[in-house]
């Protein structure tokens, strides 16, 4: 089924228009949070750091798909859980560790 957008547009111009059109699509869903993390979302958005709720729980998910790609890549190259050393080492910005 074609978008409304495959529908008014042709070839590469059509090509580009619509991926930025359907990336750009939202839909409305319902979701429960805690307390804690609804109140923390708020104050994201009075600080000025979310431009919305909706903006701040969405960034919280595109942050775990990226965290969850990031872990499956590494999964791939070590094949099977990469070594606590390498994700604390990841996680240090892939800096060497500081001696203590």
């Amino acid at each position: 089924m074609q978008s409304g957008c495959d529908r008014r547009f042709r070839g590469r111009f059509r090509t580009a228009v619509c991926a930025r059109y359907r990336e750009s699509v939202t839909e409305r869903v319902t979701v429960s949070l805690p307390d804690e993390l609804l109140a923390e979302a708020r104050r994201a958005v009075a600080a000025g750091t979310a431009t919305s709720v909706s903006a701040y729980v969405a960034d919280a998910v595109r942050a775990r798909m990226e965290r969850e790609r990031a872990l499956s890549r590494l999964e791939t190259l070590f094949g099977g859980p990469p070594p606590q050393h390498a994700i604390d080492w990841a996680r240090a910005g892939g800096q060497p560790a500081q001696a203590s």
